[in-house]
C-alpha cells in the first residue's frame, strides 16, 4: 500500500504536476474505482481537489445512484463538487453521434465551463494502463497513424491551451488500482455497462487483452512504454515536418505550401495527412491529394468545409471554404470603397496628363463616360472586356485572367468594375478597359487606386 503511494506521489513529481496539485485541480469523478482511487491518492499528497461529476442518464437510478454516491463523499470530506445531467441519447440523435462519442463531447465541454467558471487551469482524469492498452488496440484495428499509435497523452490542452487535462494513473494497471482499493477500504460504485461486450473496448477488455497478458504477462507495461516512444517519436517528426513544410499566410485569408517540396518527401500521403488532420481532412483525402499533385486546379473540402486547392506551384488552403463575394455599389461622392478579403479602393480627382498607371494598382479615366452608381463584382463565366493595348479586340474575362498566369484562387476571387450600363471599366488589379483609356489628357479626370 505504501509503496504504491510512493509511487504515485513520485511520478506526479517526475511530471512536475505536485504544485499544480497543490493549487488547484478540477478531478472527473465517475464514481468508479479508478476515479474513487485516484481521488484519494490526491488527497493523500494534498492536492487541493475540486470534483465534477457526470450523470448521463443511461442507466436509469444506478446513474443517479453514482451522482449521489460521489456527493455524499464529497460533503463529508469537505470538497467542492459540481455536477450535470445530460440527456445523452437525445444529443447523439441529433447530432448524429454514437452515444460513446455524444457523451465525450457533453462532459469535456462542460468540464471547460467548471474550469472557467472556478478559474482552475487544470483537470485530471483518471485514465489508467488497461484504458491505455486497449484504446491503442481500437485505434490499431481502425486503421491509425503514428498518433493512434501513441495511445492516451499523459497530458494535453483544451480550447487553445487555456486548459490542460492531466492524466496521473497511466503508468499502474487497473488490478493495482483495485488492490490499492482494498487496502484503504475505499468504496466505489460498479458500472453494470462495463460488463457487457455490446461495445469494442470492453470486447477488448473481456476477451482479447487477457489472452496477450496470457502470451506477455507484462502486456500493460511493454504498451505503456511503447507508446511513450512512439509519442516521442511523434514529437521529433512533428518538429522535422514543421522545419521542411508548414504553410505560410498569405493574403485573402488563404495559407500554401510549396508543392515541390512535398513532392521531395519519400512519403508525400504520410506528411498530407499529418499536416492536413488539424483542418478535419481524412487519411483518403490526403492519400488523394499526393496522387494528384500535378492536376492544377483539383480542390477538396474538409468536414469543417476547409478547402484545399492544387495550383501551379502550390497547395491552397482556405479554412472557411469559397464564398460568393456581394456586390458593391459605388456612387459618385464615395472616396474609398472597402472590398472585403480584397482591399481598398480610392477614388480621386486628378489631371489625366500622363505618365499613365498600368491597371495592376490603379487606373486614370475621364469622368464624362462614368454613370453612377458603378458596380463592382466578382467576374461571370461569361463576361467579356477590351483589354487596354488590344485595340479594341474582346476577350473573355476567364481567358485573359488564364493569359495572365493567374492562380486559381486569385482567379477565383478576382472582381470587376462595370459602368452604370454595364460596361466594363476594369479588371482590378488586371487591366484597363480599352474603351476607357484616356483620350484628352487636358481635362480633370478621376483616378482609381486599389489598395490591398
Amino acid at each position: 500500500m505504501q509503496l504504491f503511494r510512493e509511487r504515485f506521489a513520485a511520478h506526479i513529481r517526475t511530471q512536475k504536476w505536485e504544485t499544480i496539485a497543490q493549487e488547484g485541480i478540477v478531478l472527473a469523478v465517475s464514481g468508479g474505482l479508478d476515479s474513487m482511487v485516484l481521488l484519494h491518492l490526491l488527497l493523500s499528497i494534498r492536492a487541493k481537489v475540486t470534483v465534477a461529476h457526470c450523470n448521463f442518464q443511461l442507466r436509469g437510478t444506478a446513474s443517479d445512484g453514482d451522482a449521489l454516491f460521489v456527493e455524499q463523499i464529497c460533503t463529508t470530506t469537505g470538497i467542492p463538487f459540481y455536477a450535470q445531467s445530460f440527456e445523452t441519447k437525445t444529443y447523439a440523435a441529433q447530432n448524429g453521434l454514437s452515444t460513446q462519442m455524444a457523451a465525450r463531447q457533453l462532459r469535456y465541454n462542460w468540464f471547460e465551463t467548471v474550469l472557467e467558471n472556478t478559474e482552475i487551469h487544470y483537470l485530471m482524469t483518471a485514465h489508467h494502463a488497461n484504458d491505455n492498452t486497449e484504446t491503442i488496440l481500437i485505434n490499431l484495428l481502425r486503421g491509425t497513424g503514428i498518433k493512434g499509435l501513441s495511445g492516451i497523452p499523459p497530458e494535453h490542452a483544451l480550447r487553445n491551451g487555456h486548459f490542460q487535462i492531466l492524466r496521473p494513473l497511466l503508468p499502474f494497471s487497473r488490478a493495482e488500482l483495485a488492490n490499492y482499493a482494498q487496502e484503504n477500504g475505499i468504496e466505489w460504485r460498479e458500472d453494470s455497462s462495463n460488463e457487457t461486450d455490446d461495445y469494442l473496448r470492453n470486447f477488448l477488455r473481456h476477451q482479447v487483452v487477457p489472452k496477450l497478458e496470457t502470451a506477455q504477462p507484462a502486456l500493460l507495461q511493454t504498451m505503456h512504454r511503447s507508446a511513450q516512444y512512439i509519442r516521442d517519436t511523434d514529437k521529433n517528426y512533428q518538429y522535422l515536418l514543421a522545419q521542411h513544410l508548414k504553410f505560410q499566410a498569405v493574403e485573402n485569408q488563404s495559407y500554401i505550401i510549396d508543392i515541390q517540396s512535398i513532392k521531395e518527401l519519400p512519403s508525400p500521403a504520410a506528411a498530407l495527412r499529418e499536416l492536413l488532420r488539424p483542418y478535419q481532412f481524412t487519411s483518403e483525402q490526403a492519400r488523394q491529394i499526393a496522387d494528384n499533385l500535378d492536376q492544377v486546379g483539383m480542390d477538396l473540402y474538409s468536414k469543417t468545409q476547409a478547402r484545399l486547392l492544387i495550383d501551379r506551384k502550390h497547395l491552397v488552403l482556405t479554412l472557411n471554404g469559397t464564398t460568393v463575394a456581394a456586390d458593391i455599389r459605388i456612387s459618385a461622392d464615395d472616396l474609398m470603397v472597402k472590398i472585403p478579403n480584397f482591399g481598398r479602393l480610392f477614388f480621386t480627382e486628378t489631371s489625366l496628363q500622363p505618365p499613365y498607371p498600368d491597371g495592376s494598382s490603379a487606373i486614370l479615366i475621364d469622368r464624362a463616360p462614368l454613370q453612377f452608381p458603378l458596380l463592382l463584382r466578382t467576374w461571370l463565366p461569361g463576361d467579356t472586356f477590351q483589354p487596354f493595348g488590344m485595340h479594341g479586340q474582346h476577350q473573355k474575362v476567364q481567358d485573359f485572367l488564364t493569359n495572365q498566369k493567374v492562380s486559381r484562387l486569385d482567379k477565383e476571387q478576382a472582381r470587376i468594375l462595370l459602368n452604370g450600363d454595364g460596361t466594363p471599366i476594369w479588371v482590378i488589379g488586371w487591366r484597363l478597359d480599352e474603351r476607357f483609356r484616356v483620350t484628352n489628357p487636358d481635362k480633370i479626370g478621376l483616378k482609381i487606386t486599389l489598395i490591398r
